[in-house]
């Protein structure tokens, strides 16, 4: 029996299902000016922030190109955006201190809002299509931290597979929707589709306003998150101001 849900993410999906992983991975040189000056700062960082299980495979591959011990992110308080980033960890033999209370970045703001963070120095590993919402607060609050792009995510160079026999398509981020766009040009209007969390449900929905009429389901309702002002002020009082971005 043919399949009839399509999976878009790099990982295979569930096994009734077909998978056609839509983006491709590059790491960056790890030999590079931005890549190096994370690793001088490891010693200082007291906190590391995961946003997703590429982003903890991209940053152990850095370690290990500087030889640098897994015994140095010892004493760091790992963060993880989700269960899965947590297990990544686990993979490398490391393990998240903090799971996010939401698999968002708005998660691991509302959990960064309850702690004190006058001399902490955040590391966010990611891809360079990730959102901003972190970092941006954490400007905000003036809290120090070091932005640090480890990869990017492009659209497969594979040729586009034929979809006219799949009734749902799953989208597990929004990098997966913007090379769906790149490949096949629109949404489809005469299918299913389904959203892995809810920004990639948010990113579905934007396109869906440009033109498609497909339907979308399975999408968890969208985080409307607020820092409540006190504890804002207390992220903010005596907080380091410097801020690297690469």
């Amino acid at each position: 029996m043919p399949y009839k849900t399509l999976y878009l993410g790099l990982d295979p999906g569930p096994q009734d299902v077909a998978h056609f992983p839509i983006i491709q991975v590059h790491f960056r040189d790890k030999a590079g000016t931005a890549i190096k000056a994370m690793i001088e700062d490891i010693p200082q960082y007291t906190h590391i922030i995961f946003t997703s299980k590429m982003g903890v495979k991209a940053f152990v591959c850095c370690l290990d190109y500087y030889a640098v011990s897994r015994k140095c992110i010892e004493k760091k308080v790992l963060v993880a955006i989700g269960s899965k980033t947590a297990q990544a960890l686990e993979t490398y033999a490391m393990r998240a201190d903090v799971v996010a209370p939401e698999a968002t970045q708005e998660g691991i703001v509302r959990w960064l809002a309850m702690q004190r963070l006058q001399r902490a120095y955040l590391l966010l590993p990611t891809s360079s299509g990730s959102r901003a919402f972190l970092s941006t607060t954490l400007m905000r609050w003036q809290v120090r931290h070091q932005l640090c792009y480890l990869y990017d995510t492009r659209p497969t160079k594979e040729p586009p597979i034929d979809i006219r026999d799949f009734d749902t398509l799953i989208f597990t981020s929004p990098s997966t929707v913007e090379a769906f766009i790149a490949l096949y040009r629109a949404l489809p209007e005469d299918k299913t589709l389904r959203a892995i969390g809810p920004i990639t449900a948010a990113s579905l929905q934007r396109y869906q306003q440009i033109g498609s009429k497909a339907q979308i389901s399975n999408i968890f309702t969208k985080i409307s998150f607020n820092v409540d002002a006190r504890d804002q002020e207390s992220v903010q009082a005596n907080a380091g101001s410097v801020t690297k971005s690469y």
